[in-house]
């Protein structure tokens, strides 16, 4: 994938950001997922959706929950591998919401068949599967083995051993 179109554009996320304008960088943010969305750039959408994921954490109030909804609602329009990609992400961010909150859901005791949008409600048990099925999910489908990991260097670190 070519991720030299948007090389230009990062750095002005990294500035709004780096200049404390989240609300900025997030416009721009769009505007990079709608060049990377008619050029179907995987690679460049998700990273797009880490961004905002990041900036709606910072700019709402429980962002974090919002940034939780608007990937479960990508995961359910993604193609490969796309999709494996955000259910993998997905599962991280259930994870990662009950360690942070576990102390309000300690106490919670499981309603049978209760289910609702709205994941501040939800149980550890709930919680905790959610996060399983998106991770088990995740691994699920063949063709992600034979993409090519250097495709997605955009959302890459490298590093040394």
């Amino acid at each position: 994938m070519d991720n030299d179109d948007y090389s230009a554009d990062w750095k002005e996320v990294d500035s709004l950001e780096a200049k404390g304008l989240p609300k900025s960088a997030l416009v721009k943010v769009e505007e990079i997922y709608a060049k990377a969305d008619k050029k179907n750039n995987q690679p460049q959408q998700a990273k797009c959706l880490i961004y905002k994921g990041k900036f709606l954490t910072q700019l709402e109030e429980d962002g974090f929950v919002k940034a939780i909804n608007q990937f479960a609602l990508d995961e359910k329009l993604a193609k490969p591998p796309m999709k494996s990609l955000i259910q993998s992400m997905l599962a991280e961010q259930y994870s990662t919401y009950l360690s942070r909150n576990y102390y309000r859901f300690n106490n919670r005791t499981e309603t049978p068949d209760f289910k609702t949008d709205d994941i501040r409600t939800w149980s550890i048990g709930q919680l905790s599967e959610e996060s399983r099925k998106y991770f088990l999910m995740s691994v699920e489908d063949e063709s992600t083995k034979n993409t090519k990991i250097q495709d997605w260097d955009a959302i890459l670190r490298g590093g040394e051993n």
